[in-house]
């Protein structure tokens, strides 16, 4: 924002309101009320450039290599293929609105992944999924409100077959796919989506009566469902855990929602990409891009005719280390401004699904190598101050510097050096690249305008990226880091 563009919105502001205020002041008042995404860990991977033919040799080889899977909370890395397949994946049509292409595996690029298999590989395979509306089963029925075109699993459909009859019970199923959110309520990938699971909210045509407990509804649909619950487990299917289980039968619990009312069945047994791995955390499941499912992606962006100019609009320019000078005194400012706003602990702590230590980070430099910090991680004063020395020399300024461009950050002096360095170990090293307030912040900076790169600063991240809780300290802390880049 420069001066006279400021200058401009401040007399369009005195025209609509009558009321003049001074350039600094609309700058902190405008600012307030332009919609800033307040996002915590605001990091992007920025691997992937506009070079079409390099693109593609990224995709295959991650098929080569055996696919990709769905990393777990706390243990999520940047990866240069995870960041290939989320750009293909959108320009195919199927957005990944809330984080977009950051290069991480995660819930949001997971249920891509679950209908993009759905929809373009998993139905190819003509005999593993049946449409509800051709089956003529005698004891499995079906709604006839859309859930009825949706196509099922047919390994899950015969074994409620099965069940049905042995429990002398007639299941009608009352959703599917259709309806249904891709993500489950605690942020996973729902299996609905990729046609592998089904609701029961029907037993002989008998609902649940507004059931919410194992007591109060409808008794007669609690017996007839704890007949059909026994038939399926002993056929194998696990009881109110489906992560780590491709069949699974959730009933009687408040496991993934209210299942007091219906019956949840899942089957994934046959179907490409929706068989969950063994995990450390039984109620998450893990989605894998398979060989087959990235091998389509190729295939169809190739039929797309994308172009670089495609690939242009996703990726933003390559970040990454660079040499740069480590001399002056914004390393030691940073150093202090760190160890006041984030302060010492000497174990890891659960912060944002994330295990942090030390002074607030979640890597630990170990043999001169950062490893991630996990809940047994523990930290000595020394082994802190290690670690952010060699963040900070070897990771922060370098991104920084890059992202800037050597020009504007060694027009910088050391007090502007250290605000945007605090800032980043915050918000994260890419934030100038991958947030909308952070390109603000660098094009002011660019254009020689530091008190809108200050105003900027100022309105900065002050909430938690995954439970939105707004954090008073960090408020404080924009207010300092700014007051600082005009010191």
């Amino acid at each position: 924002m420069k001066k006279s563009l400021t200058e401009e919105l401040s007399r369009m502001h005195s025209m609509m309101y009558g009321k003049q205020i001074d350039e600094q002041e609309f700058i902190d008042k405008f600012l307030k009320n332009i919609g800033f995404r307040k996002e915590d860990d605001p990091i992007k991977a920025d691997f992937v450039e506009d070079d079409l033919e390099a693109f593609y040799d990224t995709l295959e080889s991650a098929a080569e290599k055996g696919g990709l899977t769905q990393q777990p909370t706390g243990g999520i890395d940047y990866q240069k293929e995870v960041e290939s397949m989320q750009i293909g994946l959108i320009l195919l049509g199927y957005d990944l609105p809330r984080f977009g292409v950051d290069g991480l595996f995660g819930p949001e690029t997971a249920s891509a992944v679950n209908e993009f298999t759905s929809d373009k590989v998993s139905s190819e395979i003509t005999e593993a999924f049946v449409r509800l509306g051709d089956t003529n089963y005698s004891h499995v029925k079906f709604d006839t409100d859309g859930t009825q075109n949706d196509q099922i699993n047919q390994a899950l459909l015969d074994d409620l077959q099965a069940a049905g009859s042995k429990a002398d019970v007639v299941i009608t199923i009352t959703t599917a796919k259709s309806g249904h959110s891709k993500l489950t309520i605690n942020g996973r990938p729902s299996r609905h989506a990729t046609n592998t699971a089904v609701d029961i909210a029907l037993l002989d045509g008998i609902g649940a009566g507004g059931a919410t407990n194992e007591t109060n509804g409808n008794s007669t649909f609690r017996e007839l469902g704890n007949r059909v619950k026994n038939e399926l487990l002993n056929m194998g299917y696990a009881l109110n855990a489906e992560g780590g289980n491709k069949r699974a039968v959730l009933w009687q619990t408040n496991t993934g929602g209210n299942h007091y009312n219906h019956l949840h069945v899942s089957n994934t047994e046959g179907v490409l990409g929706s068989a969950p791995s063994s995990l450390s955390s039984p109620s998450e499941t893990m989605v894998k891009a398979t060989p087959e499912m990235l091998e389509k992606l190729i295939e169809l962006l190739k039929e797309k005719g994308i172009s670089s100019e495609d690939l242009k609009k996703l990726t933003d320019p390559l970040v990454g280390n660079i040499d740069i000078s480590i001399s002056g005194n914004w390393l030691e400012m940073t150093k202090q401004l760190i160890r006041k706003f984030e302060t010492f602990t000497d174990t890891a702590s659960d912060d944002e699904g994330t295990f942090r230590g030390g002074y607030g980070t979640s890597k630990k430099l170990v043999d001169d190598e950062l490893v991630d910090v996990t809940s047994e991680t523990t930290w000595t004063k020394d082994e802190a101050e290690e670690t952010l020395d060699y963040q900070l020399k070897n990771t922060f300024a370098p991104i920084i510097a890059s992202q800037l461009g050597s020009n504007n950050w060694e027009k910088l002096n050391d007090f502007q050096k250290a605000s945007i360095l605090s800032f980043a170990y915050n918000a994260g090293p890419y934030f100038l690249t991958a947030r909308e307030y952070g390109k603000n912040i660098k094009n002011a900076i660019e254009n020689g305008d530091m008190e809108a790169a200050a105003a900027y600063i100022s309105q900065g991240p002050t909430t938690g990226a995954k439970t939105g809780q707004y954090y008073p300290g960090l408020s404080k802390r924009r207010e300092f880091e700014a007051k600082l880049f005009l010191n």
